[in-house]
């Protein structure tokens, strides 16, 4: 994002997620990665283990995530175990998550840092569409508990509660915002779980779009730059310990009208419709 490096400015330490999608030399992101870095402390997390990682990217970092991290949990790659639904990819995600969560909020109170946590709407699980025309901070949820997916939500919402009980007994500067499908420029086209990606993936090979059911099931989706404005206001402003607050674009898209819109842009196409998960949310809008 454009404005990543104006708040980097400000920062001492920064952490690149998603990491693997970096370390490929002479591409836009690697040079990125690079400027960005320069002179500050840098973490790479990866849940694919960051194997054949150049030597020059290798040496912009001083803490360096271990390719084997997750092997304690009985899974070499985070994303791959959960792409497939290995109930021990969705047990990593949950223990590496929680246990993180835990480390930032220690670390804040001992800087007596404001620690801003993004979750996501995925705490919301499926609430039915007839009652509310929006999803709004104390919707009570309807987390289906026992399917894979849940998994994801679950260590998102006891993320919450961690840096909230830390507001309520330690005094804490925490605020929790959740995040509805953020989308934009540089995505890992093999990211798991994101649709717009998938799409523009699928149709730049030729491939029939995958969607699920009949397209109907609406999302939120909302650019990058527009997030990282609302984090960095989040973030910034005083006297807001303890706010959730959900963040993102009010204007709801089904699915297959997102489908259609890329089959446009890249010169045609076929969807394949596939069986749609009865679990999966049927919306997402922000209030």
């Amino acid at each position: 994002s454009r404005r990543a490096p104006a708040a980097a400015a400000r920062c001492g330490l920064v952490i690149v997620d998603e990491a693997h999608a970096y370390r490929h030399p002479r591409t836009r992101r690697y040079d990125a990665l690079a400027r960005f870095a320069a002179g500050r402390r840098v973490v790479l997390l990866s849940a694919t283990p960051l194997n054949n990682t150049p030597a020059d990217l290798a040496a912009l970092v001083q803490l360096f995530a271990p390719r084997d991290r997750f092997r304690e949990f009985g899974v070499a790659d985070l994303a791959d175990a959960l792409r497939r639904g290995d109930p021990a990819g969705c047990f990593a995600l949950g223990a590496l998550s929680v246990c993180r969560t835990r480390r930032l909020v220690e670390r804040a109170l001992h800087d007596r840092a404001v620690l801003v946590y993004a979750s996501s709407s995925e705490v919301y699980g499926d609430i039915e569409p007839s009652l509310t025309d929006a999803i709004v901070e104390d919707q009570p949820a309807r987390v289906h508990l026992a399917k894979v997916r849940s998994c994801y939500a679950e260590a998102k919402r006891f993320g919450e509660e961690l840096v909230l009980a830390a507001v309520r007994t330690r005094g804490l500067d925490g605020r929790v915002v959740r995040l509805f499908n953020v989308y934009g420029p540089g995505m890992d086209p093999n990211g798991a779980a994101r649709v717009v990606p998938a799409f523009v993936r699928s149709a730049l090979r030729g491939e029939p779009l995958p969607l699920f059911g009949a397209g109907l099931q609406t999302r939120s989706f909302c650019w990058i730059d527009d997030i990282i404005e609302g984090l960095l206001r989040l973030a910034f402003t005083e006297g807001l310990p303890g706010v959730v607050l959900n963040l993102g674009n009010p204007e709801m898209v089904a699915i297959r009208d997102l489908a259609g819109t890329v089959l446009d842009l890249t010169g045609g196409g076929t969807v394949a419709s596939l069986e749609r998960d009865p679990y999966e949310p049927r919306w997402r809008r922000p209030d």
